[in-house]
C-alpha cells in the first residue's frame, strides 16, 4: 500500500511540472503601444509583440532575443523566472538606433509606457 501512495505522489508531481502554471494571455497589452518584440529559445515561431504593460507578463517559453523600437515606451524589465521574480536578465529603454538585443533566458517582462 504504502509503493502505491509513493508512486501516486511521484506520478501527482510530474504531471504537475510538466503544466505551465502560466500561459501566455491573449491580449495582455493594457495600451496598443507595441514597444518592439521578442523571440522564443530554440522555437521557430513569429515573435510575439512585446506591448507596453503595468503588470508583470510571463511569456509562453524561455525569451533570449529583445528587440525595442517603440520611442513611446519607457524601460522595460525581463526577469530570469514567471510573475517578474528572480534576477534581473536585461532592463533598458528605446534604442538608439533600434537594434536586437540578446539577453540571458528569461520568462517574464514588463514595459513601461511613456513619452
Amino acid at each position: 500500500m504504502r509503493f502505491l501512495a509513493a508512486l501516486a505522489t511521484l506520478m501527482a508531481i510530474a504531471l504537475g511540472t510538466a503544466v505551465p502554471a502560466f500561459q501566455e494571455q491573449a491580449s495582455h497589452a493594457d495600451t496598443q503601444e507595441v514597444c518592439g518584440w521578442y523571440c522564443y529559445y530554440g522555437i521557430i515561431t513569429p515573435c510575439p509583440d512585446m506591448n507596453a504593460n503595468k503588470d508583470c507578463f510571463n511569456t509562453y517559453d524561455v525569451v533570449n532575443k529583445v528587440h525595442i523600437d517603440n520611442k513611446k515606451c519607457g524601460l522595460c524589465i525581463w526577469f530570469d523566472d514567471e510573475n517578474c521574480q528572480g534576477a534581473i536578465t536585461w532592463s533598458g529603454g528605446p534604442m538608439e538606433p533600434d537594434h536586437v538585443e540578446y539577453i540571458p533566458h528569461s520568462k517574464s517582462f514588463y514595459c513601461l509606457y511613456g513619452k
